[in-house]
């Protein structure tokens, strides 16, 4: 669970050890991680001074106890400044690296992409890196690391963040300020000289390109979604002015030693007929990880303005975290008006019914498992009340999805598909539905009536 939380490495005991064993572990695993080796040679350093202990003598040693959990065991863990040699940094102009970093205090994690993101950005093959993922994925967090880690490498960065966007001429000749305040004025030169015939979109690019190229340059583009069509519920995304994606695609072609770094919400394509893929690294932040729910459990004001649309990819993607179902809770309990609870519960009630039903299904003994297919290739529906009395406690369930707003998303459940056991729990849902909410409207009229 740790490994899968984002911990980098977990060295872990098979079964108790004795404490003369645990602090001779810890004076040879300590001092070689120290020097730099990775951890799986540390470890194995470790335990092989625990067995010569053993053989010593000539009892059971505890060289077998410490286990280590890791995807990838060769890689160091720390980067070490060796002593006597400068460190050089990157100039870095535009907004404080402190603008990507997604939260205070909180490791990063995402080893996979980190390793990914430094390939993408000190490789030979990919010039360009598209960062994507919903708010709170990380992507900003995983971007600074990134940054801090490549202080090295790169001789300036540029943070352009597109919240803030002026139009590509303003932002190519802050570009070019940045660029010349840090030594390399080729770009402040070309656009100079071309005052008097300002250069178009593609012009622009390849001067851009061969700027970063001269000074090793890495452009930031920070929150890029603002710069797309998703606002239109377009499934092709890219960015809405064309200016941008001639300029993105000629940048992309005019680098060489320099780079582009693009934080996304949504990934998105640029270039014309899908050309020139194997020149764009992309990283896409699926799943949330515990330390990004538990920092989004915090934050609840940032899902108070997400569109629904968001809302329903976040809650999709972290189904299977509990921390985001908590979070749902939460803000729906928080949020105030109606229309908005009404939104919160149909995204919630979509997913939660769909679990709920199949995790029921599964439940069930054999025989209510065969009539549920048996009703299924019939299209008889099976009361929801029977299926209690098949399965010991599951008045839960049944008071869950007695719950008005679930009920109200039978339709979106019934149209998933036709497979006979969740056919037959959509309609065994629906039907239970259409009786309750029938029930509920006599009802009223009746309380109508009487207040008549």
């Amino acid at each position: 669970e740790l490994i899968k939380a984002g911990i980098p490495a977990v060295i872990a005991m098979q079964e108790s050890i004795r404490d003369d064993s645990a602090t001779r572990f810890a004076r040879f695993f300590y001092p070689a991680l120290a020097e730099g080796q990775p951890i799986g040679l540390a470890l194995a350093e470790a335990r092989k001074r625990l067995a010569e202990v053993g053989e010593g003598e000539g009892e059971v040693s505890d060289w077998v106890m410490p286990v280590l959990f890791t995807a990838r065991p060769e890689l160091p863990l720390f980067t070490f400044e060796r002593q006597g040699q400068p460190r050089l940094k990157a100039k870095v102009s535009g907004p404080p690296l402190s603008v990507l970093r997604g939260s205070e205090g909180y490791f990063v994690g995402r080893q996979a992409e980190q390793r990914a993101m430094r390939g993408f950005l000190t490789g030979s093959n990919e010039k360009l890196a598209i960062v994507s993922g919903l708010g709170g994925f990380g992507k900003s967090t995983l971007a600074q690391r990134s940054l801090e880690r490549l202080a090295t490498h790169f001789r300036v960065v540029h943070i352009l963040s597109c919240k803030s966007w002026q139009g590509l001429d303003v932002e190519v000749l802050n570009l070019a300020r940045s660029l010349a305040q840090a030594g390399y004025g080729t770009l402040s030169e070309t656009l100079e000289a071309n005052k008097e015939k300002p250069l178009n979109p593609e012009q622009l690019g390849q001067a851009v390109g061969e700027a970063l190229n001269a000074g090793t340059g890495l452009l930031v583009l920070d929150n890029f979604e603002d710069l797309l069509n998703w606002q239109e519920r377009e499934t092709d995304l890219h960015p809405v002015q064309p200016e941008v994606t001639a300029w993105l695609e000629s940048l992309l072609l005019s680098l060489a030693k320099g780079r582009v770094l693009i934080t996304s919400r949504y990934d998105f394509g640029f270039t014309r007929t899908g050309r020139y893929q194997a020149a764009i690294g992309r990283i896409s932040l699926d799943k949330l990880e515990m330390m990004e729910a538990v920092r989004l459990m915090r934050e609840y004001s940032q899902l108070t303005a997400l569109p629904i649309k968001e809302l329903i990819e976040l809650y999709g993607k972290g189904i299977d975290n509990p921390q985001i179902i908590e979070l749902f809770e939460a803000q729906r309990r928080q949020i105030g008006g109606i229309e908005r609870q009404a939104e919160l519960l149909a995204v919630q009630g979509k997913y939660s019914s769909a679990m709920l039903l199949t995790e029921l299904y599964h439940s069930l003994p054999e025989q209510a498992q065969t009539l549920l297919r048996r009703s299924a290739v019939y299209r008889e529906p099976v009361r929801l009340e029977f299926l209690s009395r098949q399965l010991p406690g599951a008045q839960k369930w049944l008071s869950f999805l007695r719950d008005r707003q679930l009920l109200r998303v039978s339709e979106v459940l019934d149209q998933r598909g036709s497979s006979t056991s969740l056919y037959s729990q959509h309609q065994s849902l629906r039907q239970f539905g259409l009786e309750r909410l029938e029930a509920e409207e006599q009802l009223a009229g009746r309380q109508a009536a009487h207040q008549r």
